[in-house]
C-alpha cells in the first residue's frame, strides 16, 4: 500500500538535480516534521505485541532522512507508546524506532511505501 502525502514539497526544482542530497534530505526532514499530523497515524504499527492496551502517544519525531537512490529515500522516525489501566493500577510507556521508504517525484510529491505497516497477527510469528 502506498500513501501519497497530501502536501507537495515546495521549491523542489532547486534540489532536483543536485548531486549532494544532504540539503534536500534536511529540507524533507523539516517539511515532514512540520506536517507530521498528516502521516503519523499511518506509520504506527500494531502495538498489541507490547500489550493489548498500548496506544500511540503524540509526538512522532523524524530522526533522519537518507537517500537510497535517484528518487528513493528512507525516513527514520521514533514515537512514544503508552499503556494505562486505572483499574489494574498499570501505567507504562516506551519509545519505538522505525523506518519507512518513500519516493519523491519532480513535482515534490512524496509517496510512502506502507507495506508492512498493516495489522499484525500471530500468523506473522510463524
Amino acid at each position: 500500500m502506498h500513501y501519497t502525502f497530501p502536501k507537495p514539497l515546495p521549491q523542489i526544482a532547486e534540489h532536483s538535480h543536485a548531486a549532494d542530497k544532504v540539503p534536500l534530505c534536511l529540507e524533507l526532514q523539516n517539511f515532514v516534521q512540520q506536517n507530521i499530523e498528516l502521516i503519523d497515524r499511518k506509520l504506527i504499527r500494531d502495538l498489541s505485541y507490547i500489550n493489548p492496551l498500548a496506544y500511540y502517544k503524540e509526538g512522532m519525531q523524524i530522526e533522519k532522512i537518507e537517500p537510497l537512490g535517484e528518487d528513493l529515500y528512507q525516513m527514520h522516525f521514533s514515537y512514544r507508546w503508552h499503556i494505562f489501566s486505572g483499574c489494574m493500577g498499570m501505567e507504562d510507556e516506551g519509545l519505538l524506532k522505525d523506518k519507512v521508504k518513500f519516493s519523491l517525484n519532480g513535482e515534490g510529491s512524496l509517496s510512502f511505501d506502507l507495506h508492512g505497516f498493516g495489522e499484525l497477527s500471530t500468523a506473522d510469528e510463524l
